[in-house]
């Protein structure tokens, strides 16, 4: 690899809930979080950028065929239905880009939020809120109003 170039992991948001009936599943995503960490820290002054995406809910081809109908009922997030993988898609080409430029050993925590028929990916850069968005209207109405954006602005995909 070359400087400019990127690595993208794929955590969960699991590894930080800590799911007791998904321990396997929690702990290796809880070690791909350490671990895009540890090799942000060792690549990074190569110029080589490496970060996570740990999406909520996402609605896969896998749901369907290992869930039951009940299960698949309560597979929800804070918006009442999972995500689609277009939904997550855009933290990965954000990661990707250069609009991330400076930022290496993080981890966006995807998870859908509907505002005004618009998604929004909150997102946890350096301990802080961003939020994200394909509607730049939105992300600066909603920027502007939100204390605990602090110094940071939200950026549009």
């Amino acid at each position: 690899m070359k400087s400019g170039d990127t690595i993208i992991n794929n955590a969960s948001v699991n590894a930080y809930v800590g799911r007791p009936d998904l321990l396997d599943y929690t702990s290796t995503k809880g070690a791909i979080v350490a671990f895009t960490r540890g090799l942000s820290n060792q690549y990074c002054g190569r110029g080589i950028r490496v970060n996570a995406v740990a999406p909520g809910p996402v609605w896969t081809p896998l749901i369907p065929a290992t869930m039951n109908e009940e299960a698949q009922k309560q597979f929800t997030s804070p918006i009442g239905r999972p995500s689609q993988p277009s939904e997550i898609a855009t933290c990965f080409v954000f990661l990707a880009s250069t609009d991330s430029s400076s930022i290496s050993g993080q981890t966006i925590h995807a998870v859908c939020f509907d505002y005004h028929r618009d998604i929004m990916i909150f997102a946890n850069f350096f301990d802080r809120t961003v939020v994200l968005s394909s509607t730049a209207r939105y992300t600066r109405a909603f920027a502007k109003s939100a204390a605990f954006l602090m110094s940071y602005e939200a950026t549009s995909l």
